[in-house]
């Protein structure tokens, strides 16, 4: 029972991680895994009995949750683009005051300048050519190279409670042809050009978790303020850019459905922070 848990569990968090927008780290620590996560992927090799127990199982989870979540977004993303932009827009803008709350207390000059830095950081992205109009089978070298950085990228995100890794791949262009390789990962008949996709953005996530994730860790242990201004720049920053990214048709039913579909992410983002909290509340409770 307690494998099906946590196999439960992995789909959830493969679910959020295939959404541009929510926080696969913040879903890890509402379900309560976040320590252990972190903890297995940071002794893989010290402690690989216990590691690899709890990853193997867990990662069931996640691919399940992956492929399938993957699947239904890259249809909702072909037919329906700008609600959908929008929902994901939502998910990024809920977090915002949550994630902004508690730095309140430490704004100065400085840290809004880290703040001002994480906003230009991905704002510079809009000038990254959109590849969003390409599929798997029109990639040059480029492309795989960018694939590699987002998967390096969306590495260092999934252990970063309040980042979305496949904001950057919306970010940079690719998360359509991402998502619809994921989601047709059992089409044979592109075997190739889903595994050309596939390569890059896994050695990307392989690379980003054993190297990037110990970097990330030290920069939250020793600068844990600033970091948390520099990543509040990046959550700001991004839903400008997502919907910067979009292609707004001139539909007027499909605005309407990206206004409401904004709204419904937003309210889903800040219901999933609240009852974090709330878990995180009760926790300390018993442990007083």
């Amino acid at each position: 029972m307690k494998h099906v848990i946590l196999i439960l569990k992995g789909i959830l968090f493969g679910i959020s991680n295939a959404i541009a927008g929510v926080s696969g780290g913040t879903i890890a620590v509402i379900t309560g895994i976040y320590d252990k996560l972190i903890y297995s992927i940071s002794h893989i090799f010290s402690d690989t009995k216990v590691a690899l127990k709890f990853l193997i199982v867990f990662f069931i989870g996640v691919a399940i949750g992956f492929v399938g979540g993957n699947k239904v977004i890259s249809i909702a993303l072909e037919y329906f683009a700008i609600p959908t932009s929008c929902l994901f827009a939502g998910f990024v803008f809920g977090g915002i005051p949550a994630f902004g709350k508690p730095l309140i207390k430490e704004i100065n000059i400085k840290n809004i300048i880290l703040s001002i830095l994480g906003i230009i950081i991905v704002v510079g992205l809009i000038f990254v050519p959109n590849n969003s109009w390409k599929t798997a089978s029109d990639l040059v070298f480029y492309d795989y190279l960018l694939l590699f950085v987002c998967g390096f990228l969306a590495a260092v995100a999934m252990i970063a409670p309040g980042l979305s890794g496949m904001m950057f791949f919306m970010l940079l262009g690719y998360y359509q042809v991402f998502s619809g390789v994921v989601g047709n990962i059992l089409d044979f008949s592109q075997f190739t050009s889903n595994i050309l996709v596939l390569i890059p953005v896994g050695l990307g996530i392989v690379i980003g978790i054993f190297t990037a994730s110990k970097f990330i860790e030290y920069l939250f242990k020793k600068f844990p303020i600033q970091s948390k201004f520099v990543i509040f720049g990046f959550i700001v920053a991004s839903v400008f850019c997502i919907l910067y990214k979009t292609n707004w048709e001139l539909d007027t039913l499909m605005i309407i459905l990206g206004i409401v579909t904004f709204i419904l992410g937003a309210s889903a983002t800040i219901l999933i922070d609240y009852f974090g909290n709330r878990k995180n509340n009760v926790t300390e409770l018993k442990t007083e």
